[in-house]
């Protein structure tokens, strides 16, 4: 699911996820994935200028060329990752043209990747309240509401987000996203169908389940959007996956009383995971690492990818290691495909977590 807007640019890549649950082009970074992960993006700048009887046409003229060129500057600054000085740069612009509505998105979005959701908030708040018109700033609102787990704001948002423009998919994709976070599957899903097809919404939906830990219900819905679409590959994998965990979470007829806890196969020895930093932002890979660890997963390693600008995590697994692959899966923030390899050139790895742009939007999330 996607955060979006006029001329926007996208980190290719959430939140496909929920988990989120969920290219390039302007000053932001949408995504085509159900709202697993957070698309975000600028609409066309309202440039508020003087009065225009204590301002000539020429004066007028510059003074929106002056707003243009720093609000490019802020836009290449984000860009690039550099977003506490992309914040400094919306400021400026804001003090110069304290209407200019897509700079306070603009700054909501950088403030949000760097985890300030209090600016982030207020910069979104004033983007709508200066144009309630705006849909693409109701949906970033929303979007995040959606990261601090403010569910009942985040629907208000993507509700007005959806009246707004209901011609935009993602919306209702992130609206799905938000009803499923507060257990509402059944609106979920409706929502999700809204956004897209009906197999895709029976992948979503799989995915919302999965992650609550009701694999039953996910194998149903994985299995629907196999047989919907073969293409889709992650449907077939999570069909897998899910069958597996609900074999072992039903409680036996024989056993004691008790049923049994175990909800996920355990580790027969922990599997090495190598964690590759293929997004470029600094220290992203020992973070997750360190994420993990506190998850229980202690055998990590760290390493660098063959570059920096790969758009999707990705979580690579050896045979044998589906299941092992799918416990980091359940962990991590957001939803990455999974591929099964023959071998990796580390022999004593058999997962490999490859950070790609889309996980940027949860890197405070990885402390």
């Amino acid at each position: 699911m996607e955060r979006k807007g006029k001329n926007s640019i996208s980190y290719a890549l959430v939140l496909s996820g929920v988990f989120i649950l969920f290219l390039l082009s302007g000053c932001a970074a949408p995504k085509n994935m159900a709202g697993w992960f957070p698309p975000w993006g600028f609409g066309q700048r309202h440039c508020g200028l003087e009065d225009k009887d204590t301002m000539s046409s020429a004066s007028r003229i510059r003074h929106c060329e002056d707003v243009a060129s720093m609000y490019r500057k802020a836009c290449y600054l984000q860009k690039r990752k550099k977003h506490r000085l992309a914040v400094e740069e919306f400021k400026k612009i804001i003090r110069v043209d304290p209407l200019c509505v897509k700079a306070y998105n603009g700054m909501g979005v950088s403030c949000d990747l760097l985890g300030d959701f209090t600016l982030a908030m207020g910069s979104y708040k004033k983007a709508v309240m200066l144009n309630p018109g705006l849909d693409y700033a109701w949906n970033n609102l929303g979007y995040s509401c959606l990261l601090q787990g403010d569910i009942d704001s985040a629907i208000d948002a993507f509700q007005k987000a959806v009246a707004l423009n209901g011609e935009d998919k993602r919306y209702y994709n992130n609206l799905g996203l938000a009803y499923a976070r507060k257990g509402c599957f059944a609106l979920a899903f409706t929502k999700f169908k809204m956004g897209g097809n009906d197999a895709q919404a029976c992948l979503n939906i799989g995915r919302c389940y999965y992650r609550n830990g009701l694999y039953k219900r996910a194998r149903r819905n994985f299995a629907k959007a196999f047989a919907l679409n073969p293409s889709l590959r992650n449907a077939r994998i999570g069909m897998k996956a899910a069958e597996a965990l609900a074999g072992i979470s039903q409680p036996s007829t024989i056993a004691a009383p008790a049923p049994p806890t175990i909800v996920a196969p355990a580790l027969p020895s922990e599997p090495a995971i190598e964690i590759s930093n293929g997004n470029g932002v600094k220290r992203m890979a020992k973070r997750t690492g360190n994420y993990l660890r506190k998850k229980g997963f202690q055998k990590t390693l760290l390493t660098n990818a063959d570059h920096f600008n790969h758009a999707e995590t990705t979580i690579y697994y050896r045979g044998g290691y589906l299941h092992n692959a799918y416990r980091v899966a359940q962990q991590m923030p957001g939803y990455q495909n999974m591929k099964k390899v023959e071998k990796f050139n580390r022999p004593d790895t058999k997962i490999r977590v490859l950070l790609g742009k889309d996980m940027i939007v949860f890197n405070t999330v990885l402390i």
